[in-house]
């Protein structure tokens, strides 16, 4: 019961009922996936996009690849080795991740953390932050874009020149 009030999904059926091609998704975990199927987000930014969810998911999840986790989560945890092991990772991720929002500011780490981290939806962000859906949007590819410059994804360009 107690699992049933903290369950969060929003399930969307997509497809063709009539042809039986209907899919189910849960838009809360899949909301880049999503985007980037309607083509809001282009290839790069769902790259982006899934290397910050990887870091911010093993900032949460504190089990580590024993018994423990199967019970608590459904599936053994990679890299989970002994205890130190995942304490070690943990802190990496968090270092990591504390790095990123300080170079890319606290407005773009706020729709990170929200978006690509909890699974918002844009709409939900939105109403949470009292902006327009359509600026979130701009403002998330925008937080992808720079968030590609400290995951070492692209080279940081200067335009003064010595």
């Amino acid at each position: 019961m107690l699992r049933k009030n903290q369950d969060r999904r929003e399930v969307e059926f997509i497809g063709n009922p009539k042809r039986d091609l209907l899919i189910a998704k849960n838009i809360r975990e899949s909301e880049i996936e999503y985007l980037s199927a309607k083509r809001v987000i282009n290839h790069f930014e769902l790259e982006v996009a899934n290397i910050y969810r990887k870091i911010y998911e093993a900032t949460v999840l504190k089990a580590t690849g024993d018994n423990m986790s199967m019970v608590k989560y459904g599936c053994r945890i990679d890299g989970g080795g002994t205890n130190s092991d995942a304490i070690d990772n943990r802190l990496k991720a968090i270092n990591k991740l504390n790095y990123i929002h300080r170079v890319i500011g606290q407005n773009y780490a706020d729709l990170m953390h929200h978006i690509v981290g909890q699974g918002f939806t844009i709409k939900q962000y939105s109403m949470l932050s009292k902006t327009k859906p359509r600026k979130v949007s701009r403002l998330l590819r925008e937080a992808l874009y720079f968030t590609a410059e400290p995951l070492g994804m692209t080279k940081t360009r200067h335009t003064i020149r010595a």
